[in-house]
């Protein structure tokens, strides 16, 4: 599923947090859209129970820049997710 964005998409690969569970912690990433699909990095310690289906949130700061649905998770760099 194609990210949706409250404004402008950003360009480029780009910080934020990450929130995947409605009470979960924020998680640094780093995401960067390509081809139309999102693609995030979880920075710092891996990420447990990331599962296809669930939505991944990306916070600058306390404002919501965009969501998505994980479409595919893989092991590399700790974790990263494609939605």
């Amino acid at each position: 599923m194609r990210p949706r964005w409250c404004g402008t998409p950003p360009t480029g690969r780009a910080t934020y947090t990450a929130q995947l569970r409605a009470h979960g912690e924020d998680v640094p990433v780093t995401a960067e859209l390509v081809d139309g699909e999102l693609l995030v990095d979880f920075d710092g310690e891996p990420v447990r129970g990331i599962a296809p289906g669930q939505a991944v949130v990306l916070y600058d700061g306390t404002r919501v820049v965009g969501s998505a649905t994980i479409a595919t998770t893989q092991r590399a760099r700790a974790d990263a997710a494609r939605a």
